[in-house]
């Protein structure tokens, strides 16, 4: 339910009005003028003030100014497209006088205004019966990315944690997570004290390691049929 619909020129006169309640809107629809419409805050159509929503659509080709106002509490969602299509009514009805620059006629809008509005809410009322549309193929395939990697982050965040928790052994094979005051058997032999003299590993050591640990990774490889 609408309480206003105002169409003005950007001069500040009235070309029509209409009102649904004895509220005094002066103050309201000022405060859209000072505060939006004279600022050209781009990207915004839509204004709060003392209760009441008041949206605007502007035509820049004549100099005019449609508003609608309506208690705040309410969710209309076929403003948008009554402003939209009451624009057009007017001026496809009123061409020839704005391109003269009457703006002091009485305009007879009356039943235009009631039909679009009538037709907007009609509208709304159809799309609210409308099943949700279902999402596109690319719509889906994004979702399914952006579960994928929340997913991905989770591991991820678990997997630092659970490093944090435990040390890291670093061995010929490889990198073996070790549990904090938990002894597990190492997977080559310990190196003699001669192989560790100056902290380096003398050439007879390394070859022996190397060869268990050729035999070792032999051993593991699946029977080929």
């Amino acid at each position: 339910m609408l309480d206003l619909f105002t169409i003005f020129s950007k001069g500040g006169i009235v070309l029509w009005c209409f009102q649904s309640t004895n509220q005094i809107f002066t103050s309201s629809v000022n405060a859209l003028i000072r505060n939006v419409i004279l600022q050209e805050r781009t990207g915004v159509n839509t204004f709060d003030h003392n209760g009441l929503s008041l949206q605007y659509k502007l035509d820049n080709e004549f100099d005019l100014v449609f508003v609608v106002a309506y208690q705040k509490i309410l969710q209309l969602s076929y403003v948008d497209k009554f402003l939209n299509d009451i624009h057009l009514e007017f001026r496809d009805k009123y061409k020839n006088e704005l391109t003269d620059g009457k703006y002091f006629l009485e305009y007879d809008f009356v039943d235009t205004y009631n039909d679009t509005l009538q037709a907007a809410e009609e509208w709304s009322k159809l799309q609210s019966k409308l099943p949700k549309q279902m999402r596109t193929f690319e719509e889906s395939v994004k979702s399914k990315k952006t579960v994928a990697s929340m997913i991905e982050r989770k591991g991820e965040e678990k997997l630092v944690k659970t490093a944090k928790k435990k040390e890291v052994n670093f061995r010929d094979e490889g990198i073996i997570i070790i549990p904090r005051n938990k002894k597990v058997a190492s997977p080559l032999p310990p190196f003699s004290p001669k192989s560790q003299e100056n902290g380096l590993i003398d050439e007879e050591t390394l070859v022996a390691n190397r060869a268990k640990l050729a035999k070792k990774l032999q051993k593991k490889k699946p029977e080929t049929k």
